[in-house]
């Protein structure tokens, strides 16, 4: 309750329609949203609307899960330098343990894949990956073409593919992974690693390896 207080007490550092990347913010307000409107926790809630989709947001083990590595240069998002304590804060347990309904999955590449092969199917979504934003993102630094609830393809490179990705919806993880699907192919893919570099650089790697398969 204190955290959706100082959210809703922050004032606003861009105007009102600003391409503006604020997973962090939005993730515990839509988080609140489904606490209040199912009567529980956003984690029991995807567990009873998901069961066969095995992701977690906390974890009170390290067991089994894989440490997360910086591997590039400095890397400024939001105005903070985000290389320097990387390992440090991301490797942390009480890190993991901590709910961050917008950066703190814990999941595999086969449950994200379930996961999207799931929204495939489901003509509701229809409304969240439909272009409801394009242009500079002024927290990255990078041009995004976004839905309501996802980051889409492109007609020129993107974390999908090098070209013809604009029906792709999904997303990426911190620096390193990507998931999401293509309507087109009826595909749906996950690259998951522990290796963060940048977005320019996980573009590069997701983009060669996404693309063949949509093509296959």
């Amino acid at each position: 309750p204190g955290l959706i207080r100082a959210i809703a007490q922050t004032p606003a550092r861009y105007p009102q329609g600003t391409l503006a990347y604020a997973p962090y913010e939005f993730g515990w307000i839509l988080g609140e949203i489904v606490a209040r409107v199912a009567g529980e926790s956003l984690p029991a809630f995807i567990k009873r609307e998901l069961p066969r989709i095995d992701v977690s947001f906390t974890t009170d083990t390290s067991e089994g899960i894989s440490q997360s590595y910086w591997v590039g240069g400095k890397r400024v998002v939001a105005g903070v330098e985000l290389s320097q304590r990387w390992e440090e804060v991301q490797n942390n347990a009480v890190t993991r343990a901590i709910l961050v309904p917008g950066a703190g999955m814990i999941a595999t590449a086969s449950a994200l894949s379930l996961f999207y092969e799931t929204l495939l199917s489901a003509p509701e979504v229809q409304n969240y990956v439909a272009l409801n934003a394009a242009g500079f993102d002024r927290s990255n630094n990078i041009p995004l073409r976004v839905g309501r609830g996802f980051l889409l393809g492109n007609p020129f490179p993107s974390l999908y593919g090098w070209f013809g990705t604009g029906r792709c919806f999904g997303h990426a993880g911190a620096f390193c992974s990507v998931a999401g699907a293509d309507p087109d192919s009826g595909v749906s893919f996950a690259y998951v690693t522990n290796a963060n570099t940048g977005p320019y650089e996980l573009l590069s790697r997701a983009a060669n390896l996404i693309g063949p398969a949509r093509r296959c």
